[in-house]
């Protein structure tokens, strides 16, 4: 029954004879379907976003833990992949 429904609701938006309120018609569903591309690419985006920074957060816990157990600076940026810089800031921000 919804598809039913829906081809209906469909056919009755669809401008029937007349060439230029068809024109205007599908231009107005091509930029709502562009629309809606744009939305799930950034959606899409966001989520890279979030796995990453989530990731990142993972890695500056296991930093702290080898750091607070007294790893050398040099091997805690290899193990976990953060920069040396960003190890040694951890490291200070331990020390305080």
């Amino acid at each position: 029954m919804r598809v039913k429904t829906f081809i209906l609701i469909k056919v009755l938006e669809m401008p029937s004879h007349n060439k230029e309120a068809r024109v205007i018609y599908e231009k107005r569903q091509q930029a709502l379907r562009d629309k809606l591309s744009a939305l799930n690419h950034e959606r899409e985006e966001g989520r890279q976003e979030g796995r990453q920074e989530g990731e990142h957060n993972a890695q500056q816990k296991i930093a702290i833990k080898m750091l607070v157990r007294g790893n050398d600076v040099a091997d805690v940026a290899e193990y976990t992949e953060l920069s040396l810089e960003e190890v040694k800031k951890l490291q200070r921000k331990i020390s305080h």
